[in-house]
């Protein structure tokens, strides 16, 4: 406690000397008033892309510029001048971005791959084309000319694996750098209408100072974005693209190893080959038609190898392609927290295609060949978002029965190692008071072809359904998230004693007299839902209290993932955020949060309190302080099935500094004491060094 009091007091004076100290930017109460952008019309295929803006177009096209500092001074002008043109024709959008520097020998673009996020002047801009306050395209790139392109979602949210086609040119002169946008249509998704106003931002980052400058001003304490942007305006007459892509392959691959004489499977040489094509079409200005026929993912990044000892599976990454776009529609997330539990959800796309799951039990002497993964026959999927503000996603795929061939006992023969099985999902939402109330819905089925005693194990139906509510009031300072899931899975009492006994809810407990173990069941069904009142934006205080709770007999794994079932968690937190520069610090945060978790038999199994703070100075530099502890638990899962252990409280402490990110050089070092008052006590000491001598090398 003496420790704990020591920690408290240094951050409360960090955050006392910065209140003390803070300087005024006399831009608190900065006007966010609407800001107007307008486009010129174009003739066709008269543009050329090539980041020099000697277009006859850019002669006319009007004018717009007058950008203010998000950071590091809020709400003051930008500290070099950023010009922003837009025009179009009958099929893509254009902006020419001009920004000019004083200093062009600084500007700072490092070669990545797409979409990867570093240490370089940026220009970025985004388009609301459907005009929701919700939903927006961002396109972005650097100097270098590495592209980055993202889909916005809630608001806030993003999504970086949506990739689109479009081009971009770059150019740097003595007067600094400039950027040339060329957007088809027919990537972008907007109602049909003779004349449009979209939502529009334009933003660009100058890595040397740390300066990030926007057209459309939005305060750092804003709780929005895309509900924030300005307006586009002068796009007239563009119709709506019919969109059609398609993709066909050919894969074919040959794998060479050694033989293997005790193992009858091994021939030393495989050799494959596969067809398949990916069809992308657009049934109107609104809805688009995924369909993939025998999905190649040769492609597809391996996942990384893994060891786990753990009673709870691993949560891996959607990288496939036809999974991977539009997957925000599909996202119905019930866990809060982080790691694996943050992934939770109704709907797990990795369960799609995913390696057999049945085990044969074979002798010392036995061998079989084993499928890799289960063959997606065919899948296909609708998404978009309606007129009237109706997100929709609808989602089938249909999985092959996979067989597995077994030598044992002298015995040569076949088994099912995964039934055909059918995967349905059906999302839909709707936005009221221009996106800042949402209502939305979605249900899930998997449906399994079990004929075969070996897989009995498996449910032959399971379903999941729910229902999720937001609002924001008070210009988006207040929000409140509702969410209530129901489950029901049937099979065999093979099948739902699996589920009874698994690492998820552990009926089988001696000392769990709330659980019921049956082993004749046929039948599981469970409920649970989150809830979040808070402020989250607005001035300097943020709060907010919640929970999330899961009946002991809710199952979400056959197409989504869950760890845990069985508990009841709630939580609060407050903190104070800074965002005015002062004699020491740029900003900074202090915040508090508690929880207390237990399950529905009231065993307490989590109940902690933590207190973090961040300062960044006014040199950049960063530095963290944090204190985390746990009180006395009880711990039902550690005996995996047994009864409920005891375990003592601990605490942990932490600090970390890194040096300035825009450096060539950055230093960082995180520092760690846990103690668990059992006599046990470690300490991690972990310096990092980061080198970019050049944009085109990092170490």
């Amino acid at each position: 406690m003496k420790q704990f009091l020591y920690l408290l007091c240094f951050i409360l004076f960090f955050g006392i000397t910065a209140s003390s100290h803070a300087g005024h930017s006399g831009n608190e109460h900065v006007q966010t008033l609407s800001k107007i952008a307008y486009a010129q019309r174009a003739e066709d295929n008269k543009i050329i892309i090539d980041g020099i803006l000697d277009d006859a177009i850019w002669k006319n096209a009007a004018l717009s510029s007058n950008f203010l500092q998000y950071e590091p001074d809020e709400g003051k002008a930008a500290t070099e001048k950023t010009t922003v043109q837009i025009a179009y024709d009958s099929k893509s959008l254009f902006i020419a971005v001009r920004a000019f520097d004083t200093e062009p020998h600084l500007i700072k673009g490092l070669l990545t791959r797409r979409d990867e996020d570093s240490p370089s002047d940026w220009i970025h801009f985004a388009v609301d084309s459907f005009g929701d306050n919700r939903t927006a395209f961002m396109f972005s790139v650097n100097p270098a000319g590495v592209k980055m392109d993202v889909y916005i979602y809630d608001d806030a949210q993003m999504d970086m694996s949506w990739d689109a086609v479009w081009d971009v040119g770059v150019e740097i002169d003595h007067e600094g750098w400039s950027a040339e946008f060329r957007i088809p249509f027919n990537q972008l998704r907007f109602p049909k209408s003779e004349s449009h106003t979209w939502g529009f931002q334009v933003s660009r980052v100058i890595s040397r100072k740390h300066e990030i400058v926007m057209w459309k001003f939005i305060p750092r304490n804003a709780a929005g974005l895309v509900s924030n942007f300005g307006e586009l305006q002068g796009i007239d007459n563009i119709g709506t693209a019919r969109r059609l892509h398609v993709l066909p392959y050919v894969l074919s691959s040959a794998e060479n190893y050694p033989v293997d004489n005790a193992n009858p499977f091994t021939e030393g040489k495989e050799l494959t080959s596969q067809l398949g094509a990916d069809i992308k079409f657009g049934l109107n200005s609104y809805l688009t038609m995924d369909l993939s026929i025998n999905p190649d993912f040769g492609q597809v990044e391996a996942d990384p190898s893994e060891f786990n000892l753990t009673a709870y599976e691993t949560f891996f990454e959607e990288k496939r392609p036809f999974f991977v776009e539009g997957s925000n529609i599909f996202n119905f997330g019930i866990g809060i927290g982080d790691g694996d539990v943050a992934n939770e959800s109704l709907f797990y796309s990795r369960r799609i295609g995913r390696a057999p799951q049945y085990d044969p039990d074979l002798s010392d002497d036995g061998f079989m060949d084993m499928p890799r993964l289960t063959t997606i026959l065919g899948a296909a999927k609708i998404t978009g978002k309606t007129k009237s503000g109706w997100s929709i996603g609808i989602l089938n795929a249909l999985t092959d029965k996979e067989m597995v061939e077994i030598e044992d006992y002298g015995d040569r023969y076949n088994e099912v190692a995964e039934p055909r099985t059918n995967y349905t999902v059906l999302r839909t939402q709707k936005d009221f008071r221009e996106g800042r109330t949402t209502l939305g819905a979605i249900t899930t089925g998997v449906f399994r072809d079990i004929k075969s005693d070996n897989i009995n194990f498996l449910n032959d139906r399971a379903f999941t359904a729910g229902i999720d509510f937001s609002h924001r009031w008070r210009e988006d300072t207040y929000s409140m998230q509702l969410k209530f899931v129901g489950s029901h899975i049937h099979g065999l009492p093979e099948a739902i004693d699996e589920a009874q006994t698994s690492s998820a809810r552990y009926y089988q407990r001696p000392d769990a007299s709330h659980l019921h173990y049956d082993t004749t069941r046929t039948s599981l069904s469970g409920y649970g839902a989150n809830y979040y009142i808070g402020k989250i934006g607005g001035g300097s205080w943020r709060w907010g209290i919640g929970g999330y709770f899961r009946s002991p007999g809710f199952e979400a794994n056959d197409i989504g993932f869950m760890r845990d079932a069985d508990f009841l968690v709630t939580f609060a937190h407050g903190g104070y955020f800074c965002f005015t520069p002062g004699k020491l610090f740029r900003d900074y945060i202090i915040s508090l949060s508690s929880w207390t978790v237990s399950t529905f038999g009231g065993e307490q199994v989590g109940k902690g309190v933590n207190l973090f703070s961040r300062y960044r100075f006014l040199n950049y530099w960063i530095t963290t302080l944090g204190f985390n502890t746990e009180f006395d638990l009880v711990s039902t899962a550690m005996l995996r099935g047994g009864p409920s252990i005891k375990e003592p409280k601990r605490y942990s402490a932490w600090f970390s500094v890194s040096t300035d990110s825009r450096k060539a050089i950055e230093v960082s070092l995180n520092c760690q004491m846990r103690d668990d008052r059992q006599g046990t006590i470690s300490y991690s000491i972990m310096p990092q060094i980061t080198l970019r001598p050049s944009g085109r090398f990092n170490a």
